[in-house]
């Protein structure tokens, strides 16, 4: 008799269980072996943005970019306002400066001032004492910041016309450091800049005598007769206006005062053609202005003054108490015309006497004298008669 415990039948029918056979069903729980793998195995550069964005550090990143560009866009418009400022500031010490000079040099500047920039030598400006540009190119900069003015030539944008090479646009020809072209707001303050030097170091020039009066200031006119003023000017344009210094030999701001001046006379031209001068314009010589006020003076005879009671009722008097009876009979000698002879108004002239014996009328008394009679006559006409 066996009183053993059957551990091998027992376990034979407790290990036959299944998770089947109890009612449990697992698979709907199964995962895939690559949960943890499948995003990560990928290459960063092949990510979206939408998934980039899940991860923490990269979601730092983006927020911190977000607040620096909004920074920037910031810094620039505090820049552009501060520009403006700056070219307001400078025309207005250009314009006091150009006030001093001409209230000093009125009595001080006489006509033996030739083109000899006598002023210039004496007094440099500190512009002149700071180190000139290289003639070619800096390694720092690209070819497209058109450093010479061959390079100039050979682009399309400066120059699009081939045909015209000397001309260049410089709003396209000029450039940032990395060889962008600049905004048309910062051309704006470019040529703001060049109009404030050219009225306060070029226009106050005197016009050398033997040069006519209508004589244009081209750049070519400053260039022979004041060598020294214009490259004073041109240091001046660079200091106002840095993108004019990305160059050699001056050449950006040398086309920027062209352009300033070929404006400035055809604006002149176009003023003087519909008549209208302006200060800066040149004035034809005075005895021409002379000759045509002393004619035109001839042409228009003096009016006749109406605060003299005689000549005022001078018209009204013998020929209204006489019109009902014949027409007049005109005089054998007419009075002198009024508009040739002068007028005196502390003598006045005595009216004309008209021949009463021309019409069909009785003969006036012996002793009418129309000039000393002419109150009665003008109350009652028939009295003289």
């Amino acid at each position: 008799m066996n009183h053993g415990f059957d551990f091998d039948s027992f376990s034979g029918h407790s290990t036959s269980l299944s998770p089947s056979d109890s009612g449990f069903n697992s698979s709907g729980l199964s995962l895939p072996p690559d949960i943890y793998t499948t995003s990560y195995s990928r290459a960063v550069e092949l990510l979206n943005v939408a998934e980039l964005m899940r991860n923490p550090h990269y979601m730092e990143l983006h927020k911190k970019y977000d607040a620096l560009r909004d920074q920037v866009m910031n810094l620039h418009g505090q820049i552009g306002k501060l520009n403006q400022r700056n070219t307001e500031l400078m025309e207005r010490a250009h314009r006091a400066e150009l006030q001093g000079t001409k209230i000093g040099d009125r009595h001080s500047r006489s006509s033996s001032l030739a083109p000899s920039d006598s002023i210039s030598r004496n007094h440099t400006p500190d512009s002149q004492k700071r180190p000139q540009q290289p003639v070619n190119r800096p390694q720092q900069y690209p070819a497209s910041i058109l450093w010479t003015w061959e390079e100039c030539k050979a682009d399309s944008r400066a120059i699009p016309d081939p045909n015209n090479p000397s001309r260049p646009l410089m709003e396209q020809a000029l450039r940032n450091d990395d060889g962008t072209e600049i905004t048309s707001e910062e051309w704006r303050n470019v040529l703001a800049s060049a109009r404030s030097i050219l009225i306060a170091v070029l226009q106050p020039l005197a016009l050398p005598s033997t040069l006519p009066k209508d004589t244009n200031r081209t750049r070519s006119f400053y260039r022979d007769h004041y060598p020294a003023k214009w490259n004073d000017a041109l240091l001046r344009l660079e200091t106002a206006a840095p993108i004019l210094r990305t160059c050699g030999d001056h050449w950006k701001a040398d086309h920027t005062l062209r352009i300033v001046l070929n404006s400035k006379n055809t604006s002149s031209r176009k003023r003087r053609k519909n008549g209208h001068h302006s200060d800066d314009d040149l004035n034809p010589p005075s005895t021409n202005r002379a000759a045509t006020n002393t004619t035109g003076s001839k042409a228009r005879p003096k009016p006749h003054s109406t605060t003299n009671p005689a000549l005022s009722a001078k018209p009204a008097s013998p020929e209204g108490a006489v019109s009902s009876a014949s027409p007049p009979v005109p005089s054998a000698n007419p009075p002198a015309s009024s508009s040739n002879t002068p007028i005196s108004l502390t003598n006045p002239p005595a009216p004309p006497s008209i021949p009463i014996s021309s019409f069909n009328t009785p003969a006036p008394p012996s002793n009418l004298d129309l000039a000393t009679n002419l109150p009665v006559a003008l109350e009652n006409p028939a009295s003289c008669f």
